[in-house]
């Protein structure tokens, strides 16, 4: 688990991070500062669907907020010692990792004991149907959420240190250097990428599509891995510390950064989009070099359409400076030039008579 808390909804709608014990939400398009809520405790674990959002804190306690402006929904004491966090992208399912035990929190009910493991890794299949955990030793587990029985499990060659769940209908293991797909029920695993260097791939974020994985490769860097072909396609070099990282609509990809900032990291356009600061909080500035490989993306980048093309709703085009009528005005003049053509043409037929 990230030592920065960070979520991004598939639909890019909101980005979500934490400073200490305050949830910060910006904007997913522009990062401006749409909402604050300050927690009892530290917030140690980030996650966010078009159901709200919700945040766990370093005392255990699980808070669930919307979306819209963070009012508290509703909260309940989940665990201890957390090691790792996890929810379900399509469902009210959560997974904690404590010091010994796989916990599942399914919705508005207690927490169930799953297994007596002892890990730092857990993610939840997006229908929150079923659970896989990654263990030191490198062995990974897929638990069925409904029944808490164990699927299934395959060896890796290291640690792992990142699960997550693919839309393309596997799991992605992080372990070492390695990147490996995973089957649903954990029975086997394929090598799909090794990183170079002194690169340890953690944080992993699939696209929306599957087509694409960001994660982040060291303190102050990202990379975006090409599913596909195994080949690296983009990255970014901060200045600053980097958080969890997760892919929004489109091509999008949030980056949460230290201070409860964050980046929306255009790969179509290759522009960069920062968080700017809540009132009463300061905000700050940092330089990152965004490095997008087009050409080998050409494949991948046309599939799905970037945020930038969606039309905001009209009350939120006049507060990015888009006027209303740009889009009306095209219609009113076409009316009043085919308004003055019948007019002439009426006149001259009644000149020839």
């Amino acid at each position: 688990m990230s030592g920065v808390p960070f979520a991004y909804p598939p639909e890019g709608a909101v980005m979500v991070s934490a400073e200490g014990a305050v949830v910060l939400a910006h904007d997913g398009f522009d990062g401006r500062p749409l909402w604050q809520r300050t927690l009892d405790a530290t917030v140690v674990g980030l996650a966010a669907s078009p159901s709200g959002v919700a945040a766990l804190d370093e005392s255990g306690l699980l808070s669930r907020l919307a979306l819209s402006d963070g009012a508290p929904l509703a909260a309940k004491a989940v665990a201890s010692s957390v090691r790792a966090f996890a929810h379900a992208a399509r469902a009210e399912v959560a997974a904690i990792l404590t010091e010994g035990s796989l916990l599942l929190v399914p919705g508005d009910e207690l927490p169930r004991t799953v297994a007596q493991v002892s890990a730092f890794a857990v993610a939840v299949r997006a229908d929150g149907s079923a659970i896989a955990v990654g263990q030191p030793d490198g062995r990974v587990q897929v638990f069925d959420a409904a029944s808490r029985t164990l699927l299934g499990g395959c060896q890796v060659q290291a640690a792992v240190q990142s699960v997550t769940w693919s839309p393309l209908g596997h799991w992605v293991v992080a372990a070492g250097q390695q990147i490996v797909a995973v089957a649903p029920d954990g029975s086997h695993g394929e090598l799909r990428y090794t990183a170079r260097g002194n690169v340890v791939p953690e944080c992993l974020a699939p696209s929306v599509d599957g087509k694409l994985l960001g994660f982040r490769a060291g303190p102050h860097l990202v990379q975006v891995l090409e599913w596909g072909r195994s080949r690296l396609v983009g990255s970014a070099v901060y200045e600053r510390e980097v958080g969890a990282v997760a892919f929004g609509a489109g091509r999008s990809l949030g980056v949460g950064l230290d201070g409860g900032d964050a980046d929306r990291l255009d790969l179509v356009t290759e522009e960069v989009f920062s968080t700017t600061g809540h009132p009463g909080r300061p905000t700050r500035s940092w330089t990152v070099a965004l490095r997008v490989e087009r050409g080998l993306l050409a494949d991948v980048l046309p599939q799905v359409a970037p945020p930038t093309e969606r039309v905001p709703p009209l009350a939120s085009r006049e507060k990015r400076g888009v006027p209303p009528t740009r889009r009306v005005l095209p219609w009113v003049l076409g009316l009043l030039v085919a308004a003055l053509v019948g007019a002439a043409g009426l006149w001259l037929g009644i000149l020839r008579r």
